[in-house]
Protein backbone atom coordinates (compact mmCIF):
# COMPACT_ATOMS: atom_id res chain seq x y z
CA UNK A 1 0.00 0.00 0.00
CA UNK A 2 2.96 2.24 1.04
CA UNK A 3 4.63 1.72 -2.46
CA UNK A 4 1.32 2.50 -4.28
CA UNK A 5 0.48 5.61 -2.36
CA UNK A 6 4.50 6.58 -3.11
CA UNK A 7 3.81 5.78 -7.03
CA UNK A 8 0.79 7.96 -7.31
CA UNK A 9 1.97 10.71 -5.60
CA UNK A 10 5.38 10.13 -7.82
CA UNK A 11 2.78 10.02 -10.64
CA UNK A 12 0.93 12.99 -9.73
CA UNK A 13 3.65 15.26 -9.09
CA UNK A 14 5.40 14.40 -12.52
CA UNK A 15 2.02 14.23 -14.31
CA UNK A 16 1.37 18.15 -12.78
CA UNK A 17 4.62 19.05 -14.03
CA UNK A 18 4.24 17.31 -17.42
CA UNK A 19 0.81 19.06 -18.03
CA UNK A 20 1.86 22.84 -18.34
CA UNK A 21 4.96 21.19 -20.71
CA UNK A 22 2.64 19.75 -22.77
CA UNK A 23 0.15 22.57 -22.86
CA UNK A 24 2.76 24.39 -23.98
CA UNK A 25 4.19 22.43 -26.40
CA UNK A 26 0.35 21.98 -27.73
CA UNK A 27 -0.18 25.62 -28.14
CA UNK A 28 3.33 26.05 -29.66
CA UNK A 29 2.51 23.46 -32.16
CA UNK A 30 -1.20 24.26 -32.94
CA UNK A 31 -0.14 27.96 -33.25
CA UNK A 32 2.48 27.26 -35.72
CA UNK A 33 -0.02 25.07 -37.72
CA UNK A 34 -2.36 28.08 -37.51
CA UNK A 35 0.78 30.09 -38.58
CA UNK A 36 1.41 27.66 -41.73
CA UNK A 37 -1.79 27.25 -43.09
CA UNK A 38 -1.84 31.89 -44.00
CA UNK A 39 1.27 31.03 -44.99
CA UNK A 40 0.80 28.24 -46.78
CA UNK A 41 -2.27 29.74 -48.21
CA UNK A 42 -1.04 33.08 -48.59
CA UNK A 43 2.09 31.08 -50.57
CA UNK A 44 -0.27 29.27 -52.95
CA UNK A 45 -2.25 32.68 -53.76
CA UNK A 46 1.03 34.51 -54.30
CA UNK A 47 2.42 31.50 -56.00
CA UNK A 48 -1.01 31.35 -58.01
CA UNK A 49 -0.57 35.29 -58.35
CA UNK A 50 3.35 35.13 -59.31
CA UNK A 51 2.25 31.84 -61.58
CA UNK A 52 -0.64 33.74 -63.04
CA UNK A 53 1.79 37.34 -63.10
CA UNK A 54 4.14 34.87 -64.56
CA UNK A 55 2.08 33.38 -67.24
CA UNK A 56 0.44 37.24 -67.90
CA UNK A 57 4.11 38.47 -68.41
CA UNK A 58 5.14 35.49 -70.44
CA UNK A 59 1.81 36.06 -72.11
CA UNK A 60 2.71 39.90 -72.75
CA UNK A 61 6.14 38.68 -73.50
CA UNK A 62 5.02 35.89 -75.91
CA UNK A 63 2.71 38.46 -77.49
CA UNK A 64 5.28 41.31 -78.07
CA UNK A 65 7.66 39.07 -79.05
CA UNK A 66 5.10 37.57 -81.71
CA UNK A 67 4.37 40.98 -82.15
CA UNK A 68 8.34 41.87 -82.82
CA UNK A 69 8.29 38.23 -84.41
CA UNK A 70 5.27 38.94 -86.90
CA UNK A 71 6.72 42.36 -87.54
CA UNK A 72 10.06 41.07 -88.16
CA UNK A 73 8.63 38.06 -90.00
CA UNK A 74 6.35 40.17 -91.60
CA UNK A 75 8.76 42.65 -92.73
CA UNK A 76 11.02 39.63 -93.54
CA UNK A 77 8.24 38.05 -95.39
CA UNK A 78 7.11 40.86 -97.21
CA UNK A 79 10.59 41.85 -97.96
CA UNK A 80 11.58 38.93 -99.43
CA UNK A 81 8.08 38.77 -101.67
CA UNK A 82 8.61 42.26 -102.49
CA UNK A 83 11.75 41.78 -103.16
CA UNK A 84 11.70 38.65 -105.39
CA UNK A 85 8.58 40.16 -106.93
CA UNK A 86 10.75 43.61 -107.72
CA UNK A 87 13.35 41.17 -108.66
CA UNK A 88 10.92 39.32 -111.25
CA UNK A 89 9.86 42.78 -112.37
CA UNK A 90 13.32 43.72 -112.54
CA UNK A 91 14.50 40.74 -114.16
CA UNK A 92 11.44 40.68 -116.51
CA UNK A 93 12.51 44.29 -116.81
CA UNK A 94 15.62 43.87 -117.48
CA UNK A 95 15.54 40.65 -119.30
CA UNK A 96 13.11 42.87 -121.51
CA UNK A 97 15.44 45.78 -121.39
CA UNK A 98 18.63 43.45 -122.44
CA UNK A 99 16.29 41.69 -125.42
CA UNK A 100 15.55 45.47 -126.19
CA UNK A 101 19.54 45.46 -125.21
CA UNK A 102 20.52 43.02 -127.45
CA UNK A 103 18.19 43.82 -130.41
CA UNK A 104 19.23 47.42 -130.27
CA UNK A 105 22.80 46.34 -130.57
CA UNK A 106 21.88 44.08 -133.28
CA UNK A 107 20.62 46.84 -134.58
CA UNK A 108 23.61 48.70 -133.96
CA UNK A 109 25.96 45.85 -135.02
CA UNK A 110 23.56 45.58 -138.14
CA UNK A 111 24.23 48.78 -138.90
CA UNK A 112 28.02 48.66 -137.81
CA UNK A 113 28.23 45.78 -140.47
CA UNK A 114 26.58 47.78 -143.20
CA UNK A 115 28.57 50.86 -141.79
CA UNK A 116 31.75 48.49 -142.29
CA UNK A 117 30.45 47.27 -145.73
CA UNK A 118 29.85 51.12 -146.40
CA UNK A 119 33.27 51.85 -145.20
CA UNK A 120 34.90 48.93 -147.18
CA UNK A 121 32.87 50.34 -150.37
CA UNK A 122 33.85 53.74 -149.19
CA UNK A 123 37.46 52.88 -149.16
CA UNK A 124 37.42 50.70 -152.36
CA UNK A 125 35.86 53.68 -154.22
CA UNK A 126 38.58 56.13 -152.50
CA UNK A 127 41.58 53.25 -153.66
CA UNK A 128 39.54 53.55 -157.21
CA UNK A 129 39.12 57.78 -156.73
CA UNK A 130 42.66 58.62 -156.81
CA UNK A 131 44.42 60.61 -158.19
CA UNK A 132 48.26 61.38 -159.15
CA UNK A 133 50.97 64.36 -158.19
CA UNK A 134 54.15 64.63 -158.66
CA UNK A 135 56.63 67.90 -157.37
CA UNK A 136 59.43 68.63 -160.35
CA UNK A 137 61.71 71.91 -160.14
CA UNK A 138 63.89 70.81 -162.81
CA UNK A 139 64.32 73.76 -164.46
CA UNK A 140 66.33 74.83 -161.57
CA UNK A 141 69.09 72.82 -162.72
CA UNK A 142 70.34 74.94 -165.57
CA UNK A 143 69.94 78.23 -163.51
CA UNK A 144 71.63 76.97 -160.48
CA UNK A 145 73.98 80.83 -161.15
CA UNK A 146 71.01 82.20 -160.51
CA UNK A 147 70.12 80.29 -156.85
CA UNK A 148 71.85 81.22 -153.04
CA UNK A 149 73.95 78.43 -151.87
CA UNK A 150 72.14 77.52 -149.76
CA UNK A 151 69.24 77.22 -151.71
CA UNK A 152 71.23 75.31 -154.17
CA UNK A 153 71.85 72.82 -152.18
CA UNK A 154 68.01 71.84 -151.71
CA UNK A 155 67.90 70.98 -155.59
CA UNK A 156 67.95 67.43 -156.37
CA UNK A 157 70.34 66.18 -158.67
CA UNK A 158 66.75 65.05 -161.24
CA UNK A 159 65.24 67.68 -160.38
CA UNK A 160 62.44 65.86 -158.70
CA UNK A 161 60.82 66.48 -155.04
CA UNK A 162 58.30 63.62 -155.33
CA UNK A 163 57.65 61.47 -157.99
CA UNK A 164 54.45 60.85 -159.29
CA UNK A 165 52.22 59.44 -156.58
CA UNK A 166 48.98 58.19 -156.15
CA UNK A 167 46.63 59.98 -153.37
CA UNK A 168 43.11 59.21 -152.31
CA UNK A 169 40.78 61.93 -153.04
CA UNK A 170 37.55 62.35 -151.19
CA UNK A 171 34.62 64.44 -152.35
CA UNK A 172 35.26 68.05 -153.14
CA UNK A 173 38.64 67.92 -152.78
CA UNK A 174 40.96 70.96 -154.88
CA UNK A 175 44.09 70.47 -156.04
CA UNK A 176 45.45 72.30 -152.83
CA UNK A 177 44.09 69.57 -150.93
CA UNK A 178 45.83 66.75 -152.86
CA UNK A 179 49.27 69.13 -152.85
CA UNK A 180 49.03 69.55 -148.72
CA UNK A 181 47.86 65.73 -148.65
CA UNK A 182 50.90 64.50 -150.57
CA UNK A 183 53.11 66.83 -149.13
CA UNK A 184 52.51 65.63 -145.32
CA UNK A 185 52.61 62.08 -146.68
CA UNK A 186 56.03 62.20 -148.05
CA UNK A 187 57.25 64.82 -145.60
CA UNK A 188 57.87 67.41 -148.05
CA UNK A 189 58.00 70.86 -147.06
CA UNK A 190 55.07 73.17 -148.12
CA UNK A 191 54.39 76.99 -147.45
CA UNK A 192 51.30 79.03 -148.53
CA UNK A 193 49.43 82.00 -147.94
CA UNK A 194 45.63 82.93 -148.46
CA UNK A 195 42.83 81.16 -147.19
CA UNK A 196 41.55 77.81 -148.57
CA UNK A 197 37.72 78.93 -148.00
CA UNK A 198 38.16 81.95 -150.18
CA UNK A 199 39.42 80.31 -152.70
CA UNK A 200 42.89 82.56 -152.41
CA UNK A 201 45.57 79.91 -151.83
CA UNK A 202 48.98 80.76 -153.22
CA UNK A 203 51.97 78.50 -152.87
CA UNK A 204 55.01 80.27 -152.03
CA UNK A 205 57.78 77.37 -151.48
CA UNK A 206 58.28 72.90 -152.07
CA UNK A 207 61.23 71.87 -150.55
CA UNK A 208 61.97 74.81 -148.90
CA UNK A 209 62.18 76.30 -152.63
CA UNK A 210 60.71 79.67 -153.07
CA UNK A 211 59.07 81.91 -155.50
CA UNK A 212 61.54 84.44 -156.83
CA UNK A 213 64.39 82.33 -155.45
CA UNK A 214 65.34 82.33 -159.35
CA UNK A 215 64.70 85.61 -160.11
CA UNK A 216 61.49 88.11 -160.36
CA UNK A 217 59.89 85.60 -162.65
CA UNK A 218 60.30 82.55 -160.66
CA UNK A 219 57.66 80.91 -158.88
CA UNK A 220 55.81 77.49 -158.52
CA UNK A 221 52.92 76.67 -161.23
CA UNK A 222 50.61 73.96 -161.67
CA UNK A 223 49.14 71.37 -164.52
CA UNK A 224 46.10 69.21 -164.10
CA UNK A 225 46.23 66.19 -167.11
CA UNK A 226 48.62 68.42 -169.08
CA UNK A 227 46.77 71.74 -168.82
CA UNK A 228 47.30 75.65 -167.30
CA UNK A 229 43.68 75.97 -165.15
CA UNK A 230 43.21 79.49 -165.19
CA UNK A 231 42.57 79.51 -161.57
CA UNK A 232 44.28 79.02 -158.07
CA UNK A 233 44.69 75.97 -156.61
CA UNK A 234 42.25 76.10 -154.06
CA UNK A 235 39.79 76.95 -156.70
CA UNK A 236 40.51 73.50 -159.00
CA UNK A 237 38.23 70.59 -157.70
CA UNK A 238 40.34 66.94 -158.75
CA UNK A 239 38.37 64.51 -160.02
CA UNK A 240 39.96 60.65 -160.39
CA UNK A 241 42.67 59.56 -162.52
CA UNK A 242 43.56 63.49 -162.38
CA UNK A 243 47.47 64.02 -163.25
CA UNK A 244 48.79 66.89 -161.14
CA UNK A 245 51.90 68.48 -161.95
CA UNK A 246 53.62 71.46 -159.50
CA UNK A 247 56.14 72.09 -161.26
CA UNK A 248 59.14 75.15 -160.73
CA UNK A 249 59.39 78.19 -163.80
CA UNK A 250 62.10 80.72 -163.86
CA UNK A 251 60.27 82.26 -167.09
CA UNK A 252 56.64 82.86 -165.82
CA UNK A 253 55.98 79.41 -167.43
CA UNK A 254 57.40 79.66 -170.48
CA UNK A 255 60.36 77.40 -169.91
CA UNK A 256 57.37 74.92 -168.96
Amino acid sequence: MLAERSFNMFFKSKLKRLVPALLVLLIIMTGCESAQEPLSGMSADQDLQLDTGADTVNSEDSTVSDEKNDSENGHQTASPENQNQAIGDGAAAASDSQKTGSSNQTGDNEKTEKGTGQDTGSASASQAEACTISISCSTLLSHKDSLSASTAQLVPSDGCLLPASSVKISQEDTVFDILQRACRQAGVHMEYTGSASAGTIYIEGIGNIYEFDAGPRSGWMFTVNGKFPDRGCGSVTVSAGDKICWLYTCDLGKDL
